[in-house]
């Protein structure tokens, strides 16, 4: 049975061969399969077991996984190994071979980080945002700092240090914090000036603020986003929320010409408020789309959508300069008539 899926996997190889004697097509033959160079990314700063490899590269299955480190093993890239004792456990670690192709792939990451198809709002493993810092790194703005930054996600911690406008990485386990940095598991002392715990953030909605009507809390997450500007429920309040795939002050203008729109057409009616009705529209999804961690915690006590418009949050411009430049301004909403003084009146 090993000596069938060793012939099988041969044969594909020979069937994924470019048959050009250029170093660039071997290359594509070594790591030109989905995930190859993502797990070598994964393994650019020390040795990792199965659980966490899979634990970081989102969207991977275990057979994947396990075919690709098998298939890096077989050409040299990667070995297994086992971790010294107490811990003795099985790890994969990338050998010196595979490291020299590390920065060719941080290189890579940089190019592609300009595209105007990348989304920087997935989330991305605790390597890829080292590897983006040390990758990223402006020599020219770095020039003259020189600083070592701790690093902590969980109970995997990096320490950079940044000198003449480079950034170099150690990895570790951090045991504790010390006067002058931090003590790693392996009884290393680093000086650290900064270290940065990244526990997970959480979205803070309307900055905290507590909304009340009538004297009553208002719960965000019973509430239903009106245009992607507005609260069900609640009348004369109005917020900004740009866009996560384009320029955040494209949205940030039109709410702000929607809403001066609105305040000239309360005044000429007279109005002291408007509130946004949700009858006849029901919750029927979260407020944002994003697949980031720190959104994905805070959904549940963010806004709901929509079924239909105008009840929807648009991530398109095209759409909201159509509901929010030029459509109407009195859809969906109740407006309350300003209270007239019959004193002022009859003195008038």
């Amino acid at each position: 049975m090993q000596l069938e899926k060793l012939t099988n996997s041969r044969q594909i190889e020979e069937k994924r061969r470019y048959e050009d004697a250029c170093g660039l097509a071997h290359a594509m033959e070594l790591l030109g399969e989905r995930w190859a160079m993502l797990v070598l990314r994964e393994l650019a700063y020390g040795p990792r077991r199965f659980s966490e490899l899979k634990a970081d590269l989102k969207g991977i299955s275990a057979n994947v996984l396990a075919q690709r480190l098998t298939e890096l093993e077989r050409r040299s890239l990667v070995r297994k190994t086992k971790l010294a004792p107490p811990a003795s456990i099985q790890v994969y670690e990338a050998t010196e071979w595979g490291l020299e192709v590390v920065p060719l792939i941080a290189s890579l990451g940089r190019w592609a980080a300009r595209s105007p198809w990348h989304n920087p709002t997935l989330q991305m493993s605790h390597v890829s945002v080292i590897m983006s810092l040390q990758t990223l790194i402006s020599p020219a703005l770095a020039e003259g700092l020189n600083a070592r930054i701790g690093f902590q996600f969980g109970d995997v911690s990096y320490v950079t240090t940044i000198r003449d406008g480079r950034a170099s990485v150690v990895t570790d386990h951090i045991d504790t914090f010390t006067e002058t940095g931090v003590r790693l598991q392996s009884g290393a002392e680093l000086e650290a000036d900064i270290v940065v715990s990244a526990t997970g953030l959480n979205l803070l909605a309307i900055g905290g603020m507590q909304l009340e009507v009538d004297g009553r809390a208002v719960d965000l997450s019973k509430t239903v986003s009106y245009k992607g500007m507005m609260l069900s429920g609640v009348p004369n309040f109005a917020w900004t929320i740009g866009y996560t795939n384009a320029s955040w002050t494209l949205k940030a203008d039109l709410v702000a010409e929607y809403a001066c729109r609105l305040l000239k057409h309360m005044e000429a009616g007279g109005y002291a408020a408007v509130t946004p009705d949700a009858a006849g529209t029901a919750a029927a999804g979260p407020f944002l789309d994003l697949a980031s961690g720190y959104v994905k915690r805070s959904l549940a006590d963010l806004p709901r959508q929509g079924d239909r418009a105008p009840w929807r949050l648009h991530q398109n411009y095209v759409k909201d300069v159509r509901l929010l430049r030029r459509g109407p301004v009195d859809d969906d909403v109740v407006f309350t008539p300003a209270v007239v003084d019959d004193r002022a009146r009859s003195i008038a």
